[in-house]
C-alpha cells in the first residue's frame, strides 16, 4: 500500500499520499550514441534507441529545457546543426514528419524559419504549447544577437537559462567577457532545493538546481567535503563502468567522513542516491556551471574525470585551495588486436613502490584468429622465466610515472618468449571493475586513499593475502550490433555496451 512506502528521514511521512505541489520544471532529453556508430540509418520508431539521458529543471520549462539541451552542444552535434541549416524546406519537412535523433535541433530550426506553432503541432503531432515555448527561446536568441552588450537583454537570457557561453557566440565576445559584465552587475546564480511538496512540508531531499533569482536555498556543506563531478549522460564505450568508480568514489569518502557533494545532470546515474551523495547539484556539465557549485561549496577535494580537465581548472580558478584529482580511471580503453599473444601487467604505484596486482592474458578472437585487449583471462598463465620478466620490465616502466595511481603496461610477447614493453597507461574503469571482482580488494578504494592521504601500503599487502580470489576469470566485452539491428563492425572501445564477467574452465582458450 502508499501509506506503507518509506522514502527517507528527509521526507515526510506518507508523502507518497500526497499530492505533489510544483514550483519548478524538470526535463529530461535523451542522448544517442551518433559518435560512436557514426554513418548509420537513425530513424526514431517505438524501440529505444536512446543510451542515456540528461536532466535539465528550472523554474520554467524554457528555462529547464535549455539548461537540458546544454548537453547537445557537442562538436559532432555542431556539425549536425549546421548540415539541418542547409536543408531545403521540403528536406526539413521530411525530417519533421519522419523524426530522427536529436529532434529538438530540427524543431528550433523549423522555428527559426518562421514555421507556425500551428504548422509544426501538424506535422510533428507535438502540443502546440511546447512551440510556443521553444519560440520564446528563439526570439530571445534574436533579440541578443540584434542588442549586443545589452544589460537588460543579458539579465533576460541569464533568467531565461541560456549560459554565458551562448551569450558570446551571439555577441562574438569571450565567455569571460560576458561572465565579467554579469559580476560587475551583481548576476548571480542562486540554488533552488528540488522540494517535491514545494514548502507545504518541512522536507529536504538535499537536491539543487540553479537559477537567476534572489533568494538562496544552498549554503556550504559542513565539515571536512568533496565535490564529485558526473561523467555526464550515458553513452557508449566505458559510461557504466566509469558511474560504478564514480560511486565506489563517494562510498569511500563517506567512509573517511568527508561529506560527498555531486555535481550531475544524469539522471540515472548512481551518484543521485542518498546513500551516496549528501548534497546534489543537477545541473549542466559546464565549466560555468561547476565553477559556480565550487564558488559556493569550496570543497577540500574535487574528483573530475579524465576529458573534463577544463571542468577542474574552472574549480581551482574560483577555489585555489581545493585539490584537483582528474580520475584517469574514466579514459577510454585501448583496443589493441596483435597476432602475438599480449599480457596485461596490473600494479599500483604510490610514489615510490609499484605494488603487483596481477597479470591478465587477452584472449584470442576465433573470428579474426587474433589477439585483443577487449577480451582477457585472469590470471594469465605464465612459464616462471616469463613471468619474472614480465614483472621486473613492467616494474621499472611504472616506477617512471610522475603521478601515484593504478596502472597498467602492455606487453607483447614473441615466439622466442621474449617481450616487448608497449605502453603503460591507466588503469581503466572497466579494468578496475574486473579487477577489483577477481583480487576480492575495492581498488577504487584505494586509489581513493592513496590521492587524500590516507594510503597504507602495509594494508594493501595484507588484503592481497585476504583477498577472495575469483581464480580464472574471463572478461568479455558487448557490442550494441544486435540492439541497433547493425551489422558488426570492427570491435573499438567507443562501441561497447557493457561487458561480462565468467569463470573459465580449466585448459579453455589461452
Amino acid at each position: 500500500m502508499l501509506r506503507n512506502i518509506k522514502l527517507g528521514p528527509n521526507y515526510s511521512r506518507h508523502l507518497a499520499l500526497t499530492e505533489p505541489v510544483m514550483d519548478r520544471t524538470a526535463v529530461r532529453l535523451p542522448t544517442f550514441p551518433i559518435e560512436s556508430l557514426p554513418g548509420q540509418r537513425w530513424e526514431l520508431q517505438t524501440e529505444k534507441q536512446s543510451v542515456g539521458s540528461v536532466i535539465g529543471i528550472g523554474r520554467s520549462f524554457l528555462e529547464a529545457i535549455i539548461k537540458g539541451a546544454a548537453a547537445y552542444y557537442t562538436p559532432t552535434n555542431e556539425q549536425i546543426i549546421k548540415a539541418i541549416a542547409t536543408f531545403s524546406d521540403d528536406r526539413l519537412d521530411e525530417r519533421l514528419i519522419h523524426p530522427r535523433p536529436h529532434r529538438l535541433l530540427t524543431l528550433l530550426e523549423a522555428l527559426a524559419r518562421g514555421y507556425s506553432s500551428d504548422e509544426l503541432t501538424e506535422l510533428t503531432k507535438i502540443d502546440r504549447y511546447y512551440f510556443d515555448q521553444l519560440k520564446r527561446g528563439t526570439d530571445l536568441v534574436r533579440r541578443l544577437n540584434e542588442n549586443q552588450g545589452s544589460l537588460d537583454i543579458l539579465r533576460e537570457a541569464k533568467y531565461w537559462g541560456l549560459s554565458d557561453d551562448q551569450i558570446a557566440q551571439s555577441w562574438a565576445i569571450s565567455p569571460q567577457k560576458v561572465a565579467d559584465l554579469r559580476e560587475e552587475n551583481q548576476l548571480h546564480r542562486v540554488y533552488k532545493e528540488v522540494d517535491p511538496s514545494a514548502g507545504e512540508f518541512d522536507e529536504h531531499p538535499h537536491r539543487f538546481y540553479a537559477t537567476f533569482e534572489t533568494e538562496n536555498e544552498s549554503d556550504a556543506t559542513a565539515g571536512p567535503r568533496a565535490l564529485i563531478v558526473g561523467d555526464g549522460p550515458r553513452k557508449l564505450g566505458n559510461s557504466t563502468a566509469n558511474d560504478y568508480v564514480l560511486a565506489m568514489i563517494a562510498r569511500e569518502l563517506k567512509h573517511h567522513q568527508y561529506q560527498v557533494v555531486s555535481h550531475s545532470n544524469n539522471p540515472n546515474s548512481l551518484l543521485m542516491t542518498q546513500w551516496l551523495s549528501d548534497k546534489v547539484y543537477l545541473e549542466p556539465m559546464t565549466e560555468e556551471a561547476v565553477a559556480s557549485v565550487a564558488r559556493l561549496e569550496r570543497p577540500d577535494y574535487a574528483f573530475v574525470p579524465a576529458g573534463k580537465q577544463e571542468l577542474g581548472r574552472a574549480i581551482e580558478r574560483v577555489s585555489p585551495t581545493t585539490k584537483v584529482v582528474v580520475i584517469e580511471a574514466t579514459q577510454i580503453p585501448k583496443n589493441v588486436v596483435s597476432s602475438i599473444p599480449t599480457l596485461e601487467f596490473n600494479g599500483l604505484f604510490d610514489g615510490q613502490v609499484v605494488y603487483q596486482l596481477g597479470v591478465t592474458g587477452e584472449l584470442k578472437d576465433q573470428g579474426v584468429g587474433k589477439y585483443q585487449t577487449l577480451a582477457k583471462r585472469y590470471p594469465a598463465h605464465l612459464e616462471s622465466d616469463l613471468a619474472t620478466k614480465v614483472t621486473a620490465t613492467s616494474e621499472r616502466a611504472i616506477s617512471q610515472q610522475e603521478t601515484p595511481g593504478l596502472y597498467q603496461v602492455l606487453y607483447q610477447v614473441d615466439g622466442d618468449a621474449e617481450g616487448v614493453h608497449e605502453d603503460v597507461s591507466p588503469l581503466t574503469a572497466p579494468d578496475i571493475a574486473f579487477m577489483t571482482k577477481v583480487l576480492g580488494m575495492n581498488l577504487t578504494a584505494i586509489w581513493v586513499r592513496l590521492m587524500i592521504g590516507r594510503f597504507s601500503g602495509q594494508a594493501l599487502v595484507k588484503a592481497s593475502h585476504e583477498g577472495t580470489t575469483y581464480h580464472d576469470a574471463i572478461y568479455r566485452a558487448h557490442f550494441p550490433y544486435a540492439d541497433y539491428h547493425l551489422t558488426n563492425q570492427k570491435s573499438a572501445p567507443a562501441t561497447v555496451i557493457g561487458a561480462q564477467i565468467e569463470r573459465a574452465n580449466k585448459g579453455s582458450e589461452q
